[in-house]
This record gives C-alpha cells, sequence and structure tokens, in this order.
C-alpha cells in the first residue's frame, strides 16, 4: 500500500503542478488555491516548514487541494463529473489505511479498490 500511496502522491502533485497555476490569474496562487484550501493543521504544516511546491505535499494535502479546487479544474479540463466522487473515495482509503481502527483494511478491498481507480483512469 506505501508504494501505491507514493506514486499516487507523485502523479497528483505533477498533475496540480501543471493545472492550478492556470487557474490562478496572479502570482498569488500557491496562497490562494494551496494554503487557503487546506485544513489548519495542513496551513500550519506548510508555515513551519516553509513549503513552496506542490511535490513538498503529503497525499492527505493534495488531495485536499484537489477537492477544494475541484469545480475550476473539472470546468478547465472538462473532467468527468464521477471524478470527485473518486477524489472521496482516495481520500476515504487514505484515511482508512492513515488511521486504522482495529480491523485491519483486508488486501483484497486495497486491491480491488486499485484496480477500480486504475480502470476508471484509463476510461476517462
Amino acid at each position: 500500500m506505501d508504494s501505491l500511496i507514493r506514486i499516487a502522491t507523485e502523479e497528483l502533485a505533477r498533475f496540480l503542478s501543471e493545472h492550478l497555476p492556470a487557474l490562478g490569474e496572479d502570482e498569488d496562487w500557491w496562497e490562494r488555491l494551496v494554503e487557503h484550501r487546506l485544513s489548519f493543521q495542513q496551513q500550519r504544516m506548510v508555515q513551519e516548514r516553509k513549503l513552496t511546491t506542490l511535490r513538498q505535499l503529503d497525499f492527505a494535502a493534495l488531495l485536499r487541494v484537489l477537492d477544494q479546487n475541484w469545480n475550476d479544474l473539472s470546468q478547465m479540463l472538462n473532467l468527468p463529473r464521477e471524478g470527485r466522487t473518486w477524489v472521496k473515495e482516495l481520500q476515504t482509503v487514505r484515511n482508512n489505511w492513515a488511521h486504522p481502527s482495529g480491523q485491519a483494511m483486508p488486501a483484497d478491498d486495497i486491491l480491488s479498490w486499485y484496480n477500480n481507480w486504475r480502470e476508471r483512469g484509463r476510461s476517462s
């Protein structure tokens, strides 16, 4: 699961780095479209660590940035409607992985989610 999260983090950072600056019509896109869209704790981490690029953010922060900018990104890129649902599913999987309950997430569930996610990406 760690390698899947790492790959997804790299790809999401690449995607957002490519498209978010185009949404910001001025120099402060980082502040408006990234920092202000993060949770309070994530904002504090960015400020304390002096992070300045999307590649420095973790998967949870990148998913939040994607979710919070979804409407503008989907309009600009003509993303499929169900894409927002996929983002929410990714957030759930990430949270379940990062904050496990007393019961482990079955490997079959993880593989099933990954295969569905990969297939959806190919069809869009």
